[in-house]
């Protein structure tokens, strides 16, 4: 999900959503960046039983 220029990511576990959130964000951003042709300056990546 995207608001603004955030993107939210979401990951299985707590453990997962850090590990992805330190050694990917900013992977994650250049990329959405492109295939989304908008900008995104912030990745939130979110445990899923945050979620439902």
């Amino acid at each position: 999900m995207v608001d603004g220029d955030i993107l939210f990511v979401y990951a299985k576990d707590e453990d997962t959503a850090v590990k992805i959130e330190d050694g990917f964000a900013l992977h994650i951003s250049i990329i959405a960046s492109k295939i989304l042709e908008r900008e995104i300056n912030i990745v939130m990546v979110l445990p899923r039983q945050l979620v439902n």
